[in-house]
């Protein structure tokens, strides 16, 4: 049997929706941020992507740098 361990930031990955949710902005916003670099994310399959926590967060502490 293999062991698993809890998701941290570094590894928890997230869909589109859920990164849309956690940003409060719509999937297809999330969809413009990874086309044009902004948010860095993994293609599963054509039509899956995952996120990871950590570049999320990097999005959201620079997002909340240039608001201030």
């Amino acid at each position: 049997m293999q062991a698993t361990t809890p998701a941290t930031a570094e590894t928890a990955e997230l869909t589109i929706a859920d990164a849309a949710e956690r940003l409060k902005v719509s999937t297809r916003t999330v969809s413009r941020y990874i086309a044009s670099g902004k948010l860095r994310a993994t293609r599963i399959t054509h039509k899956t992507v995952r996120i990871k926590e950590s570049d999320l967060q990097e999005l959201l502490g620079g997002a909340e740098c240039r608001s201030s």
